[in-house]
């Protein structure tokens, strides 16, 4: 959620409450984000058309907004953009509705192995992923964090 919140706020975005005519000064530019943030979104299943832009920014969401700006963090092989949009979306939003569902978080049902697993290795990858673009060598943040470690 922390590095989701930092690269939202590099594209001038606050998640609370997000400001899209300051994001994109020109009409064209934020027609064709919300063009791509609907196709994105129906592409993880959501049945209906909607290119209203969200009044707050969820993490699922914002990941959508991320794909959508092509911004550095997501992986930009433009031949599979689809095929990777599609996969790494609909693992996060698997692994956000887990974790939403745990009782760490939103819900109360226990943490299982499996989805402690899947959260902490999608957690891993975008933290590499951040460290990588960032120019932050990841094995140097390592020496001084770690990740919760639930099951041993």
């Amino acid at each position: 959620m922390f590095i989701f919140g930092l690269v939202i706020s590099s594209n001038s975005l606050n998640a609370g409450e997000p400001d899209y005519d300051a994001a994109f000064p020109n009409e064209h530019l934020k027609n064709e984000f919300q063009t791509e943030m609907a196709r994105l979104s129906q592409m993880l299943g959501n049945k209906e058309k909607n290119e209203d832009l969200p009044d707050k920014i969820s993490f699922i969401v914002g990941f959508i907004m991320l794909f959508a700006l092509k911004d550095d963090i997501i992986p930009s092989d433009e031949n599979s953009y689809n095929t990777t949009a599609k996969f790494l979306l609909t693992k996060l939003k698997g692994t956000s509705q887990s974790r939403n569902e745990g009782i760490f978080a939103h819900g109360f049902k226990p943490v299982t192995e499996k989805n402690y697993n899947g959260l902490s290795q999608v957690a891993e990858y975008w933290l590499k992923r951040f460290c990588e673009i960032e120019g932050f060598p990841y094995d140097q943040w390592l020496q001084d964090h770690c990740f919760i470690t639930m099951y041993a």
